[in-house]
């Protein structure tokens, strides 16, 4: 892709994460260096009143739903954009591409800690006794009514071990990932589309389990990880990861530390370069 004319940068749409809100002082920051740096207008939209509270209560369909009368609703968005996400937001922001029908094109997904592949177990409860109970508890729950209808994480659960569960269960990542046996072309199409992609994965990530699923890798049916290459979901090609790949369009970055422990200095020299270049 061609170098953004400095005198027109292209807008930019930001998702938070888990438990997160555009009004806390992280986002509000990280909104504010984008925007000053890449010189474009950059918004984070909120969803809910609530949004810390919402981001995990307000199931993932409806979730998208909202973000996408807000994106479409603001005219600064009626062209080409880019679409920022962190953590669960690196969700939302690929359901713009594919899910949205913007009345523009995305240019750039740039994900963060994004959950792409789903989680297998419950956020920074991996080990032990209880992590073990607790996560049986999510495994017999997280598919049925309540789980659906109450959490957002439920919506990007996937257990390795009953694919055939997430597939009829799960009410939004089969879908978003082509995974249905009727598959949706436009969402292909929609991601070949894209400029860039950049992948950002945490080394010490501790929320996301397998931390490899911001790369797009998973764990098949007998907790072997998988990378990207190795899934079904690009080998045969889903959501259009193969073309991507082959042109050398996604741009897999590895940050040290915890779950979304970046600096200022990363924003600048990382993701602002991407979304400007």
């Amino acid at each position: 892709a061609a170098a953004i004319n400095a005198a027109d940068p292209i807008p930019n749409i930001i998702f938070h994460g888990l438990g997160d809100s555009c009004d806390f002082p992280g986002m509000g920051n990280f909104t504010k260096t984008v925007a000053e740096a890449t010189g474009a207008y950059t918004r984070c939209i909120k969803i809910g009143y609530f949004q810390s509270i919402e981001g995990i209560a307000i199931p993932m369909p409806l979730q998208v739903e909202e973000a996408c009368k807000k994106v479409t609703a603001d005219k600064n968005f009626q062209g080409t954009v880019n679409v920022v996400g962190l953590s669960q937001g690196g969700l939302l922001a690929r359901s713009m591409i594919e899910q949205c029908g913007l009345s523009g094109r995305v240019s750039r997904l740039l994900s963060i800690g994004g959950p792409q592949m789903g989680v297998a177990q419950y956020p920074n409860c991996h080990e032990g006794v209880v992590c073990t109970a607790l996560n049986w508890g999510i495994d017999q729950v997280v598919y049925t009514p309540v789980g659906i209808d109450f959490t957002a994480p439920a919506g990007y659960f996937k257990d390795p071990k009953d694919y055939e569960g997430y597939l009829k269960d799960s009410i939004y990542l089969p879908n978003l990932n082509n995974e249905k046996e009727k598959k949706n072309e436009d969402y292909k199409a929609k991601m070949i589309a894209l400029d860039k992609v950049m992948l950002v994965l945490f080394e010490e990530d501790t929320v996301l389990y397998p931390r490899e699923t911001a790369w797009f890798g998973y764990y098949d049916a007998n907790m072997n990880l998988l990378s990207m290459e190795e899934t079904d979901l690009y080998k045969q090609n889903f959501i259009g990861l193969k073309e991507l790949n082959e042109a050398d369009k996604i741009e897999f970055v590895s940050i040290k530390g915890n779950h979304l422990e970046f600096t200022q200095e990363d924003t600048l020299k990382i993701f602002v370069p991407f979304l400007t270049e």
